[in-house]
């Protein structure tokens, strides 16, 4: 079955989150179909079934067999993110079919959730809020706050960053906003490109022994 209108079916093989508007576009250029399958064989009977043009998966493996499954109608994979290591791209490859991602969809928020965490930690935010809720604290000028509970400041502080992709670059950009020295480490990268960021790119050791705050940001 492949597609009973007009439209190419798409098959979503997660039941991702998508934005009305997204769902709207998506919408207009085929039928939709949302599927749930425990493993490759499932799938592989769904795939035969739907005959879908187009496969969109969030973290479902994408294998060979499944492809031949919904063979000759498919034409695209779209991994929806931007890792793309569950989809076989060489079995792709291998019989015509385009795989594309969602590069640098999510990297924004995701450098914004980082430093939603860092500052966490840093301020300790959920250990205090445990703390006060214990009813321990009652007056400062009575108790105080316990050494571990006291808050640091980033003003000053060293944040390693390992991997100077989109997300990595995007937390520089907010690490110097809150005027921290920033260390980077990437071998993909020059140095020129690490200057254009704010980032002194150095060895991975080197990076490990001097932060104060470091943060990963690698497949």
């Amino acid at each position: 079955m492949a597609g009973s209108g007009s439209l190419p079916a798409v098959l979503c093989a997660d039941h991702f989150y998508m934005s009305e508007e997204a769902m709207r576009i998506l919408k207009s250029a085929g039928e939709i179909m949302w599927v749930k399958c425990k493993n490759e064989e499932e799938m592989i009977s769904k795939a035969e079934s739907l005959k879908p043009k187009v496969i969109i998966s969030e973290y479902f493996r994408i294998t060979g067999r499944i492809m031949d499954a919904a063979m000759p109608n498919l034409r695209g994979i779209i991994a929806f993110g931007v890792g793309y290591d569950h989809i076989d791209v060489n079995a792709a490859s291998e019989r015509g079919i385009y795989v594309a991602n969602a590069a640098g969809a999510n990297a924004e928020s995701v450098a914004e959730h980082t430093f939603a965490l860092i500052l966490c930690l840093a301020r300790k935010i959920h250990s205090l809020n445990n703390f006060i809720r214990s009813g321990k604290w009652i007056r400062q000028e009575e108790t105080g706050i316990p050494e571990q509970f006291v808050p640091r400041d980033l003003q000053g502080k060293i944040i390693g960053i390992i991997g100077l992709g989109a997300i990595g670059r995007r937390v520089a950009r907010i690490a110097k906003g809150f005027g921290m020295k920033v260390l980077g480490y990437d071998p993909y990268i020059t140095p020129e490109i690490a200057r254009e960021i704010g980032v002194d790119l150095i060895d991975l050791e080197t990076l490990l022994r001097e932060s104060d705050i470091i943060t990963l940001h690698v497949p």
